[in-house]
């Protein structure tokens, strides 16, 4: 009598069975499988070494890949993959350690690197300190400098180490950082939070100031005066003039060679009274050429018009008011 064997099933023959019961059920599961492996693979969050994405990157790495397995062997693999550059190097060698002690050493050389609080907070005070003032036209700048207070005190309130941030100190220097309209707007805020609640600003304050100034400088009608003032100053800075003055130095050096005056018309070597294309035009092409260059009708000047020129008026007929 031949004993009893229990014969292992493949999931081949379970899902033939199951088509022979159900068959209805086949193409649901053929079906699901393909739009699972026609799914974009998720691009996840990588941490290069900066304290200031430290605990994003902590909360999205047990949120999406610590949690999706048990085993301290995958998980430390998949730490080492996410880490860039100085975190990678300094957790690389986790590896040859055992499988628990390996990720557990892992996760705590991370944290006394870019994790202590007073390591991030001093992280996001060199990078919001550091750096030129922000210009009144800057829009990007001032919106990069808003996001980056915005994370600041989102992450150190978290840890709860404003220590650094809220001295007057610190303040100072943050606002320092903004336009000289703004600093100004930013010393009458601070007098009227004084006068209303009792307390002097803090960073949440400067936080939200910084942000309201980003929006204006972000909004339509701020991008177009951004614009206008670029094109005035570029206009502006165009070489021209009827008046010259040049002025001799006398050195032991080799005088420096001169800039060639450029005619605003035909931009040969010579001002503009003396250009012979500018003087075939009709007076009323010269007033338009003068006006679309913003040049003044009497003396060829920029950055005034004919009616505050100081020189004397270069027009002989009689009533001419130009």
């Amino acid at each position: 009598m031949r004993p009893n064997v229990r014969v292992p099933v493949t999931k081949a023959q379970s899902v033939v069975k199951v088509n022979e019961e159900n068959p209805a059920v086949l193409p649901c599961i053929v079906k699901a499988v393909g739009e699972g492996m026609s799914m974009p693979k998720p691009d996840h969050m990588t941490f290069s070494g900066n304290p200031t994405d430290y605990w994003m990157f902590v909360r999205y790495f047990e949120s999406n890949l610590e949690c999706e397995t048990r085993s301290d062997d995958m998980r430390l693999t998949l730490l080492i993959n996410q880490c860039k550059g100085k975190a990678r190097s300094l957790i690389a060698h986790c590896s040859v350690l055992d499988t628990e002690e390996g990720y557990t050493k892992a996760r705590s050389i991370l944290y006394e690197n870019f994790g202590k609080p007073y390591i991030v907070a001093r992280a996001f005070v060199e990078e919001l300190t550091k750096g030129p003032n922000l210009k009144p036209d800057d829009a990007t700048g001032m919106r990069t400098y808003a996001q980056t207070m915005r994370k600041c005190l989102l992450v150190l309130r978290q840890l709860g180490n404003f220590a650094d941030l809220n001295t007057v100190d610190r303040l100072v220097a943050l606002a320092n950082r903004l336009p000289y309209e703004s600093q100004k707007l930013w010393r009458r805020r601070v007098a009227q939070t004084v006068r209303k609640t009792g307390r002097e600003a803090d960073f949440a304050d400067l936080v939200e100031f910084v942000e309201e100034e980003s929006a204006v400088v972000n909004t339509l009608p701020g991008q177009l005066c951004v614009s206008r003032k670029a094109e005035e100053k570029k206009r502006h800075a165009k070489p021209g003039g009827r008046n010259v003055t040049c002025a001799t130095v006398t050195t032991n050096q080799s005088p420096a060679p001169v800039s060639p005056i450029s005619c605003p018309c035909c931009k040969r070597n010579h001002v503009l009274e003396r250009c012979e294309a500018f003087g075939r035009k009709s007076t009323v092409q010269r007033r338009e050429f003068l006006r679309d260059k913003f040049m003044c009708f009497n003396c060829f000047g920029y950055r005034h018009t004919s009616r505050v020129c100081t020189q004397p008026s270069a027009c002989t007929v009689r009533g001419c008011n130009l």
